[in-house]
C-alpha cells in the first residue's frame, strides 16, 4: 500500500511540475503549486513510516539521516541551477530559464516513479491492523514527548524557512549570482554530511546513554548552530572579499545544525507512535511544522525587511543602509 501511495504522489508531483513550466498565469501557477505541494508533502510521512517498519530502532537514526542527506543533495542541485540560471534568457523569452528547470525536474520523476511502482509490486506491505486506530492516534497526540517534539518543530522550522533569503541577502550586497549560489550551496553541502552524521551520532550516543543520548545530540546541534548563524549575519561583512569565509561559516552551520531531525526527532517519534498510525501522526506533525514555517519564516522576514527600510532600488548599497 505504501509503495502505491508513493507512486501516486511522485507521478502527481511530476505532472504538476511539468505544467508549471508552461503556465503564463499567476493564478494558475498558484493553483498548480498548491497541488504540487500537496503531492510532494504526502511523500515524506509515508516514506518515513515505511522506513520505521523496515529498520530496527537502533538503526533508524542512520537511515533517516541518509534520507535527509539525499533530500539535501537534491535541494543543493536545484539551488545551484536556479540561482546560476536566474537571469538566463532562452528561446521562450527573457529570464525564462526557470521553465527549463521545472521541465527537467518533472522528467526526472519518471525513473523514480517506475522504481516506486516496481517496489509496490514486489513488496506486499504487511500492514498492521488495529480495531482502535483512533484511540492510538489520540494517545499519541497527548503523549508528552510527542508534544515536546511538536513544539520544538514549530519553532525550529521557522529559521530554516527564513534562511531561504540568504541568496537574496547576498545579491543585495552586490555579490554575483554565482557567488551567492556558492555560499548558499555551502550550507546545503554541510547539511548533506550533517544528515548522515547526526543520524549516526543519535544511534551511537543512545547506546551510551539510552534515555538521554538522542536529546543530547539535538542540544549540541542547536547550541552550535546559533552562534554560527550570528557570525554569518553580524560578524562577517557580505562582500566579495569575504566569500570564502562566508562559505566556510555556512558549511559549518549546515553540518552542525541539522542533527535534530535524523538523530533525535524522527527516531523518537517512530518509537513512541504505534506502528499502525505512524503515517497519520507523522503527517500531522509535518503539517504543523510546515504551516508554522510558512507563516513565520520567509514571509515574516520579508515584512520585517520592508518595514525597516529595504527597497529594491537600493540594491548594491551597504547592508547598513538596507
Amino acid at each position: 500500500m505504501f509503495g502505491r501511495l508513493l507512486f501516486v504522489g511522485c507521478v502527481t508531483w511530476g505532472l504538476m511540475t511539468a505544467l508549471l513550466a508552461f503556465t503564463r498565469s499567476f493564478a494558475l501557477m498558484c493553483l498548480l503549486r498548491a497541488v504540487n505541494g500537496t503531492a510532494l508533502a504526502a511523500l515524506l510521512p509515508i516514506s518515513q513510516s515505511l522506513l520505521s517498519e523496515l529498520y530496527d530502532p537502533s538503526q533508524r537514526g542512520t537511515v533517516f539521516g541518509m534520507q535527509a542527506s539525499f533530500l539535501q543533495a537534491g535541494t543543493l542541485l536545484a539551488t545551484i541551477l536556479c540561482v546560476w540560471l536566474a537571469d538566463t534568457d532562452t528561446e521562450l523569452g527573457p529570464h525564462t530559464a526557470w521553465r527549463i528547470i521545472y521541465l527537467g525536474f518533472s522528467i526526472s520523476c519518471i525513473p523514480l516513479a517506475w522504481l516506486l511502482w516496481s517496489f509496490s509490486r514486489v513488496h506486499s506491505d504487511q500492514s498492521v491492523t488495529s480495531t482502535d486506530s483512533s484511540q492510538d492516534i489520540d494517545s499519541s497526540f497527548v503523549n508528552f514527548t510527542f508534544t515536546a517534539i511538536m513544539l520544538q518543530g514549530i519553532f525550529g522550522a521557522v529559521p530554516w524557512n527564513a534562511l531561504s533569503f540568504v541568496p537574496f541577502y547576498l545579491q543585495s550586497a552586490d555579490i554575483t549570482n554565482t557567488q551567492a549560489a556558492l555560499v548558499a550551496s555551502s550550507s546545503m553541502t554541510g547539511a548533506v554530511l550533517g544528515g548522515c552524521g547526526g543520524g549516526w551520532l543519535g544511534d551511537n550516543v543512545e547506546k551510551w546513554w539510552p534515555l538521554h543520548g538522542r536529546v543530547l545530540v539535538a542540544q549540541c546541534s542547536v547550541f552550535s548552530g546559533i552562534p554560527l548563524t550570528v557570525i554569518f549575519l553580524l560578524a562577517i561583512p557580505p562582500t566579495q572579499d569575504n566569500i570564502a569565509a562566508l562559505a566556510l561559516i555556512m558549511f559549518s552551520q549546515g553540518f552542525c545544525a541539522t542533527w535534530c531531525l535524523a538523530g533525535t526527532n524522527r527516531p523518537i517519534m517512530a518509537t513512541i507512535v504505534p506502528e499502525n498510525v505512524r503515517a497519520t501522526v507523522f503527517s500531522v506533525e509535518y503539517a504543523v511544522e510546515g504551516l508554522s514555517a510558512s507563516l513565520f519564516g520567509a514571509p515574516l522576514v520579508g515584512l520585517v525587511a520592508e518595514s525597516i527600510g529595504y527597497r529594491e532600488e537600493e540594491k548594491g548599497a551597504p547592508l547598513t543602509h538596507l
